[in-house]
């Protein structure tokens, strides 16, 4: 396989004008998943560095937080008397009462 020279784009592009995009680009040859995971394999200490820093700083955040929990909870009591149920109390009984206390 013979490899040509390819033209030099920046001056290609400055001595005619701008460059269409994609008009004098031809990749030589695919991408292969392997050149990909070899870039991830160059970079292994700084990308391990970077994960074991913001672990570190998302525990250390974590732990160091105050936990406040807050609640709230109401009571209504009514008088007993006062309540007037439908249906239960009879004519002239405005309130239910319980027969035995």
């Amino acid at each position: 396989m013979t490899s040509e020279p390819r033209p030099n784009v920046s001056t290609t592009a400055t001595s005619r004008g701008p460059a269409p995009s994609g008009a004098n680009y031809a990749p030589d040859a695919d991408v292969h998943i392997l050149d990909r995971i070899a870039v991830l394999y160059r970079y292994r200490r700084i990308g391990i560095a970077v994960f074991v820093l913001t672990s570190a700083a998302i525990m250390i955040q974590g732990y160091s937080n105050v936990q406040y929990f807050r609640a709230q909870g109401r009571l209504l009591i009514e008088n007993e008397r006062a309540t007037e149920v439908p249906g239960i109390t009879p004519g002239g009984e405005p309130f239910y009462e319980d027969p035995e206390p």
